[in-house]
């Protein structure tokens, strides 16, 4: 009984973190996209790298955080192994990197890209330790299934 109610809390916070990650998206990558606009109009770049690797990162991380968010919903609810797995790596691939470029490494930022991406950056690490214990439980599930049918005994025929 014990065992099941950790469970189900870890499904919970997960998706609660993932819906305020996806709340905190509304609003940040809107912003992102204005403030950054404001500096591809505004600011002198040093090359045409650190003027693309912006936009690049911004390109690839909308769509992989609607994705992300689409499969480890689809993954916590539905108590799926590949979709959360899924969820996870989108999380460490590409999620981190372009997070910490924009909020740290990018040539111009500004106090909002900081500050909204340790945010950012925080709720992804929750997402990412409630995750890894939901699947680790979720694993154990598929383990144990899988034990058990292989130690069932065949069912034999009457008509044979």
């Amino acid at each position: 009984m014990l065992i099941s109610k950790q469970r189900r809390r870890a499904r919970l916070i997960l998706q609660q973190a993932k819906c305020l990650e996806a709340w905190f998206g509304f609003l940040f990558y809107p912003t992102s996209c204005l403030l950054l606009h404001d500096k591809l109009t505004a600011l002198q770049y040093s090359s045409s790298l650190s003027r693309a690797l912006p936009v690049c990162c911004l390109v690839v991380l909308i769509p992989a955080d609607t994705a992300r968010y689409y499969l480890g919903t689809r993954g916590n609810l539905r108590s799926q192994v590949f979709p959360l797995t899924a969820f996870m790596f989108l999380s460490a691939c590409p999620l981190v990197p372009g997070l910490v470029y924009l909020s740290f490494f990018a040539e111009h930022r500004l106090p909002f890209d900081a500050v909204a991406g340790t945010g950012l950056l925080l709720l992804l690490l929750a997402e990412t330790v409630a995750g890894a214990v939901v699947l680790r439980e979720l694993l154990r599930q598929e383990a144990a299934r899988f034990l058990k049918m292989r130690n069932r005994k065949p069912i034999t025929k009457s008509w044979q």
